[in-house]
C-alpha cells in the first residue's frame, strides 16, 4: 500500500474519535437538568452520550498505534489527535457534567466554573503531552499525569449507570433496596459528588503523577503472555459480573488508585526515614 494511503488510515480513526465526541455532546444536550425522573428517552440519551465517549476512547487508542505500525506518525497526526481529544475528552464530558450535577446543590455559575476548569485541565494536559510526545513505542508506556480519556471515562461511566438509581429491578436498584437506602438521597449524593470528582480529576490531569499506559503495557512485547491472558480474563469476568458498572469501576480505580498508592509509598518512606538506624 502506498505511504500516502497508509497515512490516511490513522487519520480516519482520529477523525472518528472527534465525531464520537461531537455525537456525545449532541445527546447530552437533550438531557434535562435536574434528573428527577427517567423515561425511555432520557435513559437512551444518557447511554448514547456515555457510550460515544467510550467509543472515542477506542478510536483514540488505535489511531496512534496504527500510525506507528504503518510508519506514518507525523506532527500533523499528533496535532489532529489532540484537537479531537479536546472535543471527546474535554468538551463532551464537561458538558455531560452539567447535566449530571444537582442544580439545587450547586449554583449554576459554580457548576459552569467547575466544567470550565475541567475542560481547561484537559487542554493543558493535551498541550503538555504534545510538547513531550515521541513517536518511539517505549515512550508510550507511561503518562505524566492522569490521561484525559481516563478522566472522561469516570464521567461517562456515571452517565451509563445513573438511571439505575431509580430503577428497582436494576443491579444498583437492588443494592439500594438491600441496604434500605433512599434512592433520592443516594442520587443527590452522587449528583453532589460529580462536581467535586471533576475538580479532583482536573488536578490529577495536570499533576506529574506517573500513570501506566495500560493498553501499551499489555500489548508490549516485554509483557509476558501469562500476564496478558490474566488481565484479559479479569476484564472479561468483571464485565460479566458488573456489566455496565465495569466502566465507572475500572476508570475510577485507575484514576484514584495511582494517587492513593503514591501517598502510601510517600507515607511509608517518611516513616522509614524517621526510624533510627541500628
Amino acid at each position: 500500500m502506498p505511504s500516502i494511503q497508509r497515512a490516511w488510515i490513522p487519520v480516519l480513526f482520529t477523525l472518528a474519535n472527534g465525531i464520537c465526541g461531537f455525537a456525545a455532546v449532541t445527546y447530552a444536550a437533550r438531557i434535562p437538568r435536574g434528573l428527577d425522573q427517567y423515561d425511555a428517552a432520557v435513559i437512551t440519551w444518557l447511554w448514547m452520550a456515555g457510550w460515544f465517549i467510550i467509543a472515542a476512547m477506542l478510536f483514540d487508542c488505535l489511531d496512534g498505534r496504527l500510525a506507528r505500525w504503518t510508519r506514518s506518525a507525523s506532527q500533523f497526526g499528533g496535532e489532529l489527535d489532540s484537537l479531537c481529544d479536546a472535543i471527546s475528552f474535554g468538551v463532551a464530558p464537561g458538558f455531560l457534567l452539567l447535566k449530571l450535577s444537582e442544580p439545587d446543590a450547586f449554583p449554576v455559575e459554580a457548576l459552569w466554573a467547575i466544567a470550565v476548569f475541567y475542560v481547561m485541565c484537559v487542554a493543558l494536559r493535551l498541550a503538555r503531552f504534545n510538547a513531550h510526545n515521541s513517536p518511539d513505542e517505549e515512550a508510550h508506556l507511561r503518562f505524566s499525569g492522569l490521561p484525559s480519556p481516563a478522566a472522561a471515562g469516570v464521567i461517562a461511566g456515571v452517565a451509563l449507570v445513573r438511571h439505575q438509581l431509580r430503577t428497582p429491578s436494576s443491579f444498583l436498584g437492588q443494592l439500594i433496596s438491600f441496604f434500605e437506602l433512599n434512592p433520592g438521597q443516594v442520587e443527590r449524593v452522587v449528583a453532589v459528588l460529580m462536581p467535586i470528582t471533576a475538580i479532583v480529576l482536573g488536578v490529577l490531569m495536570v499533576s506529574r503523577l506517573p500513570y501506566p499506559h495500560l493498553a501499551s503495557v499489555l500489548l508490549s512485547r516485554r509483557t509476558p503472555r501469562r500476564a496478558k491472558l490474566l488481565a484479559l480474563i479479569m476484564l472479561l469476568v468483571a464485565a460479566v459480573v458488573l456489566r455496565e458498572f465495569v466502566v465507572p469501576v475500572v476508570f475510577t480505580v485507575y484514576s484514584l488508585g495511582v494517587p492513593v498508592l503514591s501517598a502510601g509509598v510517600f507515607i511509608r518512606n517518611r516513616i522509614l526515614a524517621r526510624e533510627p538506624a541500628y
